[in-house]
């Protein structure tokens, strides 16, 4: 890695840092974190299950990103039951070693903000930046504070709106905190428009199935033949109908009908005579209403989070603008468990597979490499695009996928006679060929020799 840095003189000031499962199918008995020839090898377990497989065994996979253009620079794979948090504080140590210095950014997800990590890398003389978790209990008081409070919003990107482009912008603003972080750190809150209207069609969405759950339950409890016949059960199966997302949101309650039934005391055609025997039972009701008051304190903070960070020199866009790149450090996990299928692993050793990933390691590396060479010199000689979809359209952020195909078809051939080679006909390289490698920085001959 040192070398790749040192030959493609990669901008080591800013990095994100992200974690993901390596999902495994098998038992694997022998992978309990032992010794293997002298050194401690991983163990394969059950854990957080980041593919939603609680059921399978996993390792953890640790991957970190240069800011200049997602260039992997350091990984590692740990334990499948290997806490997320603990693990960042030996992620900074690796870029400080790689770096030879340590007033690098560092940004990460909210396993991030713990009180041990954030102090040691402050201390060190780091610079962090991470979400702050929805449970702390600054982010409560905040919400409160917004309930009677007006903040002074600073708008600080404006850009179109991803999901329909004819529709209103994403509007960002950001606010510094009125109420300080705990461990004395800076803490700023961001807003966004979109974000807003998503979460409240979320909380409509979640409301409106959980009253469409209640009135199924209500039908069903209305029926003679229903078996919810105890209080107990009716309980449950209105806790069940509003989940544990919606509850906040919407009220209900159980209540009772006293049900009288008459029945002849004796089989046979009824008569004047006929005697009848009267019963009584419980029948159990639910009956629900939206709760307006949650809903109205929850619209005020709609689309609104924290980021905590260290630095108090940057400013509020700099700090949006370095944490909206984190979505690239995800793609990174994406083309891994997609494009190059790092799963199933066909390996039964531990030791094999933690080489095997190492090898997806070196991968993703080239990947980005190749990517970030051709489109600087994209860059460098003004070209939006480059024609590499099919039928020649423009293709303005080439992938290594479509510059590699784009040589599918090269070729060299042997002219062999009475089995001697009597003349070598190299590739014939395209115009559009010869411009990828002199955007990658590849020299034409090299690559036809």
């Amino acid at each position: 890695m040192v070398r790749a840095v040192r030959e493609f003189r990669l901008a080591m000031d800013c990095f994100h840092n992200d974690s993901t499962t390596i999902t495994l199918q098998g038992a694997y008995p022998s992978a309990t974190g032992g010794r293997r020839r002298g050194k401690a090898s991983l163990g394969i377990a059950l854990g957080h299950n980041k593919d939603h497989r609680p059921d399978l065994k996993q390792l953890l996979w640790i991957l970190t990103i240069s800011a200049e253009r997602a260039v992997p620079v350091a990984y590692r794979t740990e334990d499948g039951n290997t806490n997320d948090s603990p693990t960042h504080r030996e992620s900074w140590d690796t870029l400080r070693s790689l770096t030879s210095r340590s007033d690098f950014f560092c940004l990460a997800d909210s396993k991030l903000c713990s009180s041990d990590n954030l102090h040691y890398i402050d201390g060190q003389g780091g610079r962090f930046l991470t979400v702050l978790p929805r449970n702390r209990k600054e982010d409560r008081l905040f919400r409160d504070y917004v309930q009677t409070h007006e903040l002074p919003w600073e708008e600080v990107l404006r850009r179109p709106n991803p999901r329909d482009l004819d529709g209103p912008p994403d509007v960002w603003r950001m606010v510094e905190s009125p109420i300080p972080a705990g461990e004395g750190f800076r803490l700023v809150w961001l807003g966004s428009s979109l974000m807003a209207e998503q979460d409240r069609e979320s909380r409509e969405g979640r409301m409106a199935a959980a009253l469409l759950s209640l009135e199924k339950l209500e039908t069903r409890l209305r029926s003679p033949k229903t078996k919810l016949r105890t209080r107990e059960a009716v309980v449950r199966a209105a806790e069940k109908a509003v989940g544990s997302s919606a509850g906040r949101w919407v009220r209900w309650e159980i209540t009772e009908e006293m049900v009288e039934t008459f029945r002849q005391e004796h089989r046979g055609r009824p008569g004047q005579a006929t005697r009848y025997r009267r019963t009584q039972k419980v029948r159990y009701h639910v009956v629900w209403h939206p709760e307006e008051e949650a809903n109205l304190y929850d619209a005020r903070s709609d689309g609104m989070f924290p980021l905590l960070t260290d630095d108090r020199k940057m400013s509020r866009r700099e700090l949006l603008v370095r944490y909206h790149f984190q979505p690239r450090l995800e793609k990174r996990h994406e083309q891994l468990k997609t494009v190059y299928e790092v799963a199933p692993v066909w390996l039964k050793k531990v030791e094999r597979i933690e080489a095997l990933l190492f090898v997806y390691f070196l991968a993703l590396l080239v990947e980005a490499l190749i990517e970030r060479e051709v489109r600087r010199g994209m860059e460098g000689k003004g070209l939006e695009s480059l024609p590499l979809y099919p039928e020649g359209r423009p293709c303005p952020a080439p992938t290594t996928d479509k510059i590699l195909e784009a040589f599918d078809r090269v070729g060299a051939h042997d002219l062999v006679g009475r089995g001697k080679v009597l003349r070598t006909f190299g590739p014939e390289l395209t115009t559009p060929q010869k411009e990828l490698l002199q955007l990658a920085g590849v020299p034409e001959d090299s690559y036809s020799g």
